[in-house]
């Protein structure tokens, strides 16, 4: 992908993207589309029998980071009147027209300069940010998608579909936001849920679970209804206070810290605002070096060029599983500096004979 800043440079990037489309696929074929530089994500959660096709509103999935939705809410605090039906009427047209059964989301890119909007896909199933429209529609879509894969038809009308208030899912990760998101594993030691009027949390963590390294790193959705955004917001503060996970490193304060912006509270941000609030949050000195000293949570057997005081270099941490003999390295880190563009570790790496203990803590380098 290339963005053409001028017509002047044209001919001169599309003549160098078709060369590197015929070497890369053997085809110099490309597309050209309007590039948009201040952009909302919105879409449109719909229901469908197959028969008939409901709607259940929008949701605003704008507060995103590496195009990775982080918080979801429901309505969209830019849309008025008109452009809400429309979006709703396009999601369900497009529906109707392929016989569409199931559960799905319609998904927009919103032009905040023009305020207008553009289709980008259909996620034809459920999503992760569903309970957001539960929320403000009281309608339970997951009983609905079992009664429709069960052959029973819809006993609504879109006149029964009543958006009410405002709703705000905040999507729980076990990751660290001031070490690059780095993911962060382990055993739970205290889990406690918040509690409430229009708090809602979603989650199959308990005190005692260990999180694997193996899987997506959300661990929970927290979502908060209110009587307008305000309110919602004011409630999802307070729950992410009350939210208690110990013994891991998770995403809760990083959120709050987004809710407590002007920007967020505004309304009045974009796909880049994450980014952006990133870029100031952590242009402070670098931070100094955590507590990174790691066991390798594996058993090592096997090769002659890791026994201990070999003069080759140690195999990578994800490749020692391969190996044979038994020996356990042990890493340790000696520097350690961040920038919001990257991360330096300066890492020594010890052999020692085995000796297994429960490790407490992976890290994904």
């Amino acid at each position: 992908m290339r963005v053409v800043e001028t017509a002047q440079t044209l001919e001169k990037d599309l003549a160098e993207i078709m060369a590197e489309a015929e070497v890369a696929f053997g085809d110099p074929s490309v597309y050209i589309e309007r590039y948009l530089t201040d952009i909302r994500h919105i879409e449109i959660q719909v229901i469908s029998d197959g028969r008939t096709v409901l709607h259940l509103g929008e949701r605003d999935c704008t507060a995103q980071r590496r195009n990775q939705k982080l918080i979801e809410e429901s309505p969209s605090p830019v849309l008025d009147a008109e452009l809400r039906q429309g979006l709703a009427d396009a999601a369900v047209a497009l529906c109707k027209e392929v016989g569409y059964k199931n559960a799905g989301t319609v998904e927009f890119v919103f032009d905040n300069i023009e305020r207008t909007y553009y289709f980008i896909e259909m996620n034809t199933r459920i999503q992760v940010e569903h309970p957001v429209s539960e929320m403000v529609s009281g309608i339970d879509l997951i009983k609905l998608q079992l009664q429709i894969a069960g052959g029973m038809l819809l006993n609504l009308t879109q006149d029964d579909i009543v958006i009410t208030g405002h709703a705000i899912e905040c999507r729980i990760n076990a990751e660290d936001p001031e070490n690059n998101f780095a993911p962060g594993p382990g055993k739970i030691t205290n889990f406690r849920a918040p509690g409430g009027f229009g708090i809602r949390m979603d989650t199959h963590i308990e005190t005692g679970y260990t999180i694997p390294p193996y899987y997506d790193s959300m661990i929970g959705k927290l979502i908060c209804w209110g009587k307008d955004r305000d309110e919602a917001i004011a409630r999802t503060r307070r729950a992410l206070d009350e939210l208690v996970i110990d013994g891991i490193i998770t995403t809760a304060p990083f959120h709050k810290k987004i809710l407590e912006t002007e920007k967020f509270v505004s309304g009045d941000f974009n796909t880049a605002f994450v980014a952006q609030f990133l870029e100031t949050e952590l242009s402070g000195e670098p931070r100094t070096a955590p507590n990174l000293n790691w066991r390798i949570p594996r058993t090592v057997t096997g090769a002659a060029d890791c026994s201990p005081g070999s003069t080759r270099q140690p195999r990578r941490a994800a490749q020692l599983s391969r190996l044979g003999c038994l020996w356990e390295p042990e890493l340790r880190c000696t520097h350690y500096e961040s920038s919001p563009s990257k991360v330096s570790l300066t890492l020594s790496m010890t052999w020692i004979t085995t000796s297994y203990r429960p490790i407490d803590r992976y890290h994904d380098f």
